[in-house]
């Protein structure tokens, strides 16, 4: 997934605006925010990701019931696929990481 999503134009602290879908709708294009940053764990660096997927009419039927640390896979930009964790939502988006 570190290819895939591979910092793919987002160096460390980066945001970029993306279009995503999920694997299971992919006929329902939604808005979001990539941003990436690296975080020392006991082993070493670890490159995460988190996403936010902007509220719109498709985001809130899809992810309104969506329990902490559920897994959902995106498609982003075409790039391929990752899973991302569900960590919350606010007034603007629902957030997603990589490693919740």
């Amino acid at each position: 997934m570190e290819d895939l999503l591979g910092m793919a134009r987002a160096s460390k602290g980066e945001k970029m605006n993306v279009r995503l879908c999920t694997i299971e709708s992919p006929e329902h294009p939604m808005d979001g925010e990539l941003a990436s940053q690296t975080e020392m764990l006991k082993n070493g660096p670890v490159n995460t990701h988190d996403l936010k997927v902007f509220k719109g009419k498709v985001s809130d039927q899809l992810f309104p019931e969506t329990g902490f640390k559920q897994v959902v896979t995106f498609i982003v930009d075409g790039w391929g696929q990752a899973d991302f964790y569900y960590v919350g939502k606010d007034d603007e988006c629902y957030r997603f990481k990589t490693r919740p």
